[in-house]
């Protein structure tokens, strides 16, 4: 997203949607996450997703915030030994009480966990027929 000081808002991309509906773009998340400060740091006072509504600050934060907490929790489900459905069960147990009042979480959750798992697997499928290599962690 590029802050435009004068229209006082900013394309922020999915970064406020996943509130009202969506998810990490492609459900990637690494690479994700740490743009969010950037994006906030006109501070306009809205968001200007891809799709839903007009966003806050607040919610780039919050979702950030999401995409972080994703990240780490399935990391340690791996940890654990958990795979597959386990360890979708758990990670979303694990978020629901932070994010499961956002309208997306209960169609997006499990589906967020398990590309976000692909993801640290290296298995992840990308557009165009390509696949996410294994990241440093």
């Amino acid at each position: 997203g590029t802050p435009e000081p004068h229209a006082g808002a900013a394309l922020a991309g999915a970064a406020p949607a996943l509130l009202a509906g969506g998810g990490p773009p492609c459900g990637i998340s690494r690479p994700f996450a740490p743009t969010l400060p950037t994006v906030q740091t006109a501070r306009p006072p809205r968001f200007v997703p891809g799709h839903g509504p007009l966003g806050k600050s607040e919610d780039v934060t919050a979702f950030r915030g999401y995409l972080v907490t994703l990240r780490a929790d399935v990391a340690q489900a791996r940890t654990r030994g958990l795979t597959g459905d386990a360890l979708i069960a758990a990670v979303v147990g694990e978020l629901q009480p932070a994010y499961g009042t956002w309208s997306a979480f209960a169609h997006f959750g499990k589906l967020n966990v398990q590309q976000t798992d692909e993801e640290l697997a290296g298995t992840k499928p990308l557009p165009g027929g390509a696949v996410s290599k294994r990241p440093e962690l």
